[in-house]
């Protein structure tokens, strides 16, 4: 979460689930424990397409039979707290991304971090990047809510005309991101301030955020 600017990150204690087959950890138990709100999520389908595939995969299957037997060795030794409490861990689901060890990574935060460091050090050893990229991977959620935007803005009718206003658009990214102030939403899409882009939707981004009134006032 963003908190007076800055990425604050908090244990995680509610469920994203998908039918009563899998889940994954999410939110904070401070103010939103008690309303447990459901939300919709966007997954693209090609992404959908990778997961499913891992999913079939000999790799996933070896992970996940290894998840099946810790959780039977940890039951059998008595050690009941892993599966006790808003974020323990549920047997009966089948968690998609899951430790070698078998243990499914909601539960270290560093295994999900590190990955992204991995990913994120490759990336930037690729010729033709025009700036690294940096950041956690919190700012992608950042990153998200401004393209949605943009791509909301950019939305024509059949006459050519923008087919939702921008305070619509404002709405569908704050319901999105579970936002039920507008004014969180628009600390996400702030962000729009620190990417450089010659496109013009990003520049109708900035002037509904209010990126150009120092300037307007200086000229």
């Amino acid at each position: 979460m963003i908190q007076g600017g800055k990425v604050v990150f908090k244990k995680p204690v509610m469920d994203l689930g998908v039918g009563d087959k899998y889940q994954s950890l999410t939110k904070t138990a401070e103010g939103f424990a008690e309303k447990n709100k459901s939300r919709i999520t966007i997954i693209p389908a090609t992404l959908m397409k990778m997961l499913y595939d891992y999913s079939q995969s000999d790799r996933y299957q070896k992970r996940f039979e290894k998840f099946k037997a810790w959780c039977k060795e940890q039951t059998e030794s008595g050690n009941t707290h892993y599966f006790e409490g808003d974020d323990a861990i549920n047997p009966e689901l089948e968690y998609l991304f899951i430790t070698q060890s078998g243990k499914p990574m909601f539960t270290r935060l560093q295994d999900f971090t590190g990955r992204w460091v991995e990913i994120r050090n490759t990336a930037n050893l690729t010729q033709g990047l025009d700036q690294p990229i940096v950041g956690s991977l919190h700012n992608l959620r950042s990153t998200f809510a401004v393209n949605i935007f943009r791509h909301l803005l950019n939305k024509k009718n059949e006459y050519g005309n923008p087919s939702i206003t921008p305070d619509e658009a404002l709405d569908r990214v704050s319901a999105l991101l579970g936002h039920e102030d507008r004014a969180t939403t628009m600390e996400y899409l702030k962000i729009a301030q620190d990417m450089p882009s010659a496109d013009e939707i990003y520049e109708d981004v900035l002037d509904y955020i209010g990126a150009f009134d120092d300037l307007e006032v200086a000229l």
